[in-house]
């Protein structure tokens, strides 16, 4: 996914469904409560280890059998941006005790951290926000992984609804800009921003409650290899959730719309795979996770359809490497317009704006507890 994403303006194009993240993340953690499964702060690990000290929520011991933990003071979200160190440390994958960061962290340099500060008044939460998530769980925090995060929208509404937060993504001009929105929304919970690569998670097996990706997991260039990572960091009976969009939809559209006018095919399988259950099912299946999974739809809007041309033109991505290649081919111009007739076909506005309902697929995966296993808190 390196190297497409970087430069360029992002948001411009993918603010404008960033919406999607917020019911996609109050339908996971509204499964994830209907479950049963959400693990208790300083619960025992997949390996019947205690909680970290100092781990989670600042806990200042492991808690023993049917204890309540202790919590230390919270501190503001960190939001930073720099490469996770935890594959190293031979542990559960926790959150350290949230402290700020006052600028991002360059490679080789260790954070600046400022002295922990009272937390903020809890975040209000928005419309979508899980209703139905119980009150001592939002207390605790789930774990939330958000796999390539891009600018964050799903990372912060965890975040607004308590949750303990990890977004990742390789691009660091992406983490910033969510660093920045996490710390923008003061959300409730907590998140962190880290460099890494959804084939090659940098968290052991079963650190989080939630594993999820809005639209981004969908680019990794090896689908099974990602679904496997997704489902080896999520611990027994916690979720996976992903939403990518449909092939048929406008936003699975515009890749074919642009490439039938390359020389010769892309390389690789299309992304909108992932927008399909059956390719799903062959994916997760062998991974012993329940999957189910549902069409929904997001409503995007531009002002104009010539304005949405125009971003997504500038947007970092694969559509930007096809532009560079059928520019060399002198074939942009008649892409172009294609692009332009796509949107107009799916433009349900008479006022001149750009208004499309666009398909997506969530997919909820529930990965199944293995023999033996006791869910924490039981």
């Amino acid at each position: 996914m390196t190297g497409r994403w970087e430069g360029g303006d992002y948001t411009a194009a993918g603010d404008a469904w960033a919406h999607a993240a917020d019911h996609v993340t109050a339908a996971a953690l509204a499964e994830l409560a209907e479950l049963g499964e959400l693990a208790e702060l300083g619960g025992r690990g997949e390996l019947g280890r205690p909680a970290v000290p100092g781990g989670l929520g600042g806990l200042g011991r492991p808690c023993g059998p049917g204890e309540e933990p202790a919590l230390s003071k919270p501190a503001e979200p960190r939001t930073a941006v720099e490469p996770s160190n935890w594959a190293e440390r031979g542990q559960p994958a926790v959150l350290d005790t949230p402290t700020v960061l006052s600028r991002p962290a360059v490679p080789g340099e260790p954070p600046e951290p400022r002295e922990p500060t009272a937390p903020a008044e809890p975040a209000e939460l928005t419309e979508a926000a899980p209703r139905g998530l119980p009150a001592r769980h939002l207390a605790h925090g789930p774990r939330v992984l958000d796999v390539a995060t891009g600018s964050g929208p799903a990372a912060s509404a965890a975040a607004r609804a308590g949750c303990r937060v990890v977004g990742l993504d390789l691009e660091p001009g992406l983490l910033r800009i969510a660093a920045e929105r996490a710390r923008r929304a003061r959300p409730s919970g907590t998140a962190e921003f880290v460099v890494g690569d959804a084939l090659a998670l940098p968290f052991p097996r079963g650190a989080f409650d939630l594993v999820l990706s809005t639209f981004g997991v969908m680019f990794a260039p090896d689908a099974p290899r990602a679904a496997a990572e997704l489902a080896r960091v999520c611990r027994p009976g916690g979720l996976v959730a992903v939403a990518s969009w449909t092939p048929a939809g406008a936003m699975g559209r515009i890749a074919p719309t642009v490439t039938r006018y390359l020389p010769r095919p892309p390389d690789g399988p299309p992304p909108t795979r992932w927008g399909d259950p059956a390719h799903l099912g062959a994916w997760f299946e062998p991974l012993s996770v329940d999957l189910r999974t549902e069409e929904r739809r997001v409503r995007v809007t531009y002002p104009s359809v010539a304005h949405a041309v125009a971003v997504f033109e500038n947007k970092p991505g694969p559509l930007r490497a096809h532009r560079a290649a059928l520019e060399a081919a002198g074939s942009w111009g008649r892409a172009r317009t294609a692009l332009n007739a796509l949107f107009t076909a799916h433009n349900l506005a008479a006022d001149g704006r750009l208004v499309m309902d666009v398909p997506y697929l969530l997919a909820l995966g529930r990965v199944r507890p293995r023999p033996g296993h006791v869910p924490a808190g039981g």
